[in-house]
């Protein structure tokens, strides 16, 4: 049964290794490991810092799109379908470009002070590790906007949203796998089988119900949420529930 919202159990169980001696977790990252979603806010740092007049300029442009995301959104249009469209507006970007601006967003943010990570999950990562388990990143977020992240948290491995690039710039489209929903679970059961490690004894955590098909390939998924909705369908499945403002 859920744990009422308690850290999962990870150390204390003490599951046997498989046989590739190698265990993993997986953690969808948008308001799950981190506080927000990324890439929204990641365009708000880009416009005010691209284009002329970025000063003036760029947040009417962040504006303008933000609306159309939204409006995406209030039409009832898929995840999948948003994430589609937010990376069409990066065709012609150069992609070094970014990569600077990533950096700059994420120093920025860190200097800031701002809590970013939710500490509950913050110490399910840590303990994972500890416990020598491999964590890894699984994000409808673009790979380079996950690679500060990454690489303060020391994991393994991210598995993220690749964008096409031609002659240095991104082309708008995205390279498969997506990683929503069922590309998530395709992902995950990929690296499993490609690490020769045992899914009974892997976890993965997310917050939303398109992160489902991720948890239903691994033997022990958390939801992290305090969304009743999603309380209740952890209840059904007899899924672990971790609230991620637990301290």
């Amino acid at each position: 049964m859920p744990n009422d919202m308690r850290t999962p159990s990870i150390v204390a169980d003490k599951p046997a290794l498989d046989a590739s001696g190698k265990r993993f977790a997986f953690f969808d990252v948008d308001e799950t490991v981190i506080r927000f979603k990324s890439m929204f806010v990641f365009a708000n740092h880009y416009y005010n810092r691209t284009g002329p007049l970025p000063g003036v300029i760029g947040p009417l442009r962040h504006r303008a799109f933000m609306a159309r995301m939204n409006g995406y959104l209030r039409a009832g249009r898929s995840r999948e379908f948003i994430n589609m469209a937010y990376y069409r507006e990066f065709a012609g970007r150069s992609q070094a470009a970014v990569q600077r601006l990533v950096r700059d967003w994420f120093r920025e943010l860190r200097e800031s002070g701002q809590d970013i990570y939710f500490p509950a999950v913050l110490e399910v990562i840590r303990r994972h590790q500890a416990a020598n388990t491999r964590v890894v990143l699984v994000s409808g977020s673009f790979t380079e906007l996950l690679e500060p992240i990454a690489e303060e948290l020391n994991v393994f491995k991210v598995l993220a949203t690749r964008l096409k690039v031609e002659n240095g710039r991104y082309t708008g489209a995205i390279l498969p796998q997506q990683m929503i929903g069922a590309g998530k679970a395709a992902a995950v059961r990929l690296l499993l089988e490609d690490e020769g490690a045992d899914r009974a004894d892997s976890w993965a955590y997310g917050d939303h119900h398109s992160d489902i098909p991720m948890l239903s390939e691994v033997g022990h998924p958390t939801i992290v949420s305090r969304d009743p909705e999603m309380i209740r369908l952890a209840a059904e499945r007899q899924w672990d529930v971790l609230d991620p403002l637990l301290t």
